[in-house]
């Protein structure tokens, strides 16, 4: 969704950016026109939270990287609720199945619905993408393996457009993709780190390689790729010319995680 469009849930958008609404008031706007829809068809269920989600999305595209904390806490907030329960004490469902706000429903689907537009598609402004991948990395950065926060593949597929499509020797890639994969490191190196070190991987392959590095055969995070992604994330640092992705790239070569 773009700033232009019309927002499903326009009280929880002016709480969010009234920037003086708490957490929990922030998931009770969010959950009213949800809840609204319980009692009726679980396609209108699941079609309120889809566009509630859109809501947060496009909240997390306009909101600047380092001032994603108050959307972060209310995804946290939310994920600590009970429900959703109906009138008559049963969970809501979606497709036939039970869920529950600790599982985030649908927050996967319309987040991966937003990588297909990404600036190579010409689907969101550079400012928008590096804020939504800020958004997924900090995410992640409060996931473990597997559970509904843990969004690395995304950091996979990032860094794969930044670090592995070129041998960065000529031109540079997309300045949004540096960035994006800058703030990658910067909000949730730590947990990227592991997900190497444990030699996380995903099916198929949509953790394969990037373009200069076919043959590889890599499926996911290991050290190997881990070593590299640092390394050419230090090789694009020195020889980025623009200030603001430069910027990125000294501070997310800073990290803890980086430097260890």
């Amino acid at each position: 969704m773009s700033s232009s469009e019309k927002a499903y849930n326009q009280p929880f958008r002016d709480a969010f950016t009234s920037k003086l609404t708490s957490s929990s008031d922030l998931v009770q706007h969010f959950l009213k026109p949800i809840n609204a829809t319980l009692n009726k068809s679980e396609e209108e269920f699941e079609d309120s939270l889809w566009y509630s989600w859109q809501d947060v999305t496009s909240l997390a595209c306009q909101t600047l990287h380092d001032q994603q904390e108050g959307l972060v806490s209310f995804v946290s907030e939310l994920r600590n609720q009970p429900g959703p329960l109906k009138e008559n004490g049963e969970k809501g469902t979606i497709r036939g199945e039970e869920v529950e706000w600790k599982q985030l429903p649908m927050l996967g689907m319309e987040l991966r619905s937003c990588w297909n537009t990404s600036p190579q598609g010409k689907g969101q402004s550079d400012e928008s993408w590096v804020n939504l991948n800020a958004f997924a990395a900090r995410l992640t950065a409060l996931s473990f393996t597997g559970d509904c926060l843990d969004f690395s593949l995304y950091a996979i597929w990032t860094f794969r457009e930044a670090f592995e499509d070129s041998d960065l020797m000529g031109k540079l890639p997309n300045a949004s993709f540096l960035q994006a994969a800058a703030v990658w490191m910067i909000y949730a190196s730590g947990v990227l780190k592991e997900r190497a070190e444990s030699n996380r991987c995903f099916d198929g392959k949509k953790a394969r390689e990037g373009k200069a590095l076919e043959g590889k055969g890599w499926s996911g995070f290991s050290v190997a790729r881990w070593q590299l992604w640092v390394e050419r994330l230090g090789l694009v640092k020195e020889r980025c010319q623009d200030e603001k992705t430069g910027e990125l790239l000294v501070a997310a070569a800073s990290t803890d995680s980086l430097r260890k």
